[in-house]
């Protein structure tokens, strides 16, 4: 009887196991996301302070906000050699502005952060596919006056299935 007990007992064990993992791996991914959500928040509020700061403006999170990060950009917030006047790359920059811009979007136009090839991404519900917010920005702080975050944004997402913004009656 001892041993049918404990044959018992080990394929129990072994029929709960899968369980176990699978439960793990799941809280796995959703540690990555927050972990991710929160970077991303990190880099908008960095961005918000830094154009309170040096501009004193107030990004507000809000769609109307992204014309207003267009029109700082063409201003001259991004980072050019002061000998020659041509753009330097700056992956921090790109990365506070796209930050910015994809937590409007996330917040506004059923998007969220994911990853794609092991690179921070956003995707709109029911997408596979990332939309290309970070060759976006590049391009914008390539050749500001060309490219306007606005208009091209808006081509990733219908305007009348965004959010309603709540700072319009007063919630944030």
């Amino acid at each position: 009887m001892p041993i049918f007990t404990s044959l018992l007992f080990f394929f129990l064990a072994l029929a709960f196991l899968p369980l176990a993992f699978r439960g793990s791996s799941a809280r796995q991914d959703r540690r990555k996301q927050a972990k991710l959500d929160d970077r991303m928040e990190t880099g908008a509020d960095i961005c918000r302070a830094a154009a309170r700061e040096a501009f004193g403006v107030e990004l507000d999170r809000s769609l109307a906000s992204i014309a207003v990060l267009d029109d700082l950009i063409e201003r001259g917030w991004r980072n050019r050699d002061p000998e020659t006047d041509a753009p330097k790359t700056n992956d921090d920059l790109s990365f506070i502005f796209a930050a910015y811009l994809g937590t409007v979007l996330a917040r506004f136009a059923h998007a969220e952060w994911g990853w794609d090839r092991g690179k921070p991404a956003l995707f709109f519900h029911g997408s596979k596919e990332p939309v290309p917010l970070f060759p976006l920005v590049e391009r914008k702080l390539q050749d500001p006056e060309h490219t306007n975050l606005s208009l091209e944004t808006m081509q990733w997402y219908s305007p009348t299935s965004v959010y309603p913004d709540p700072n319009e009656h007063g919630n944030e």
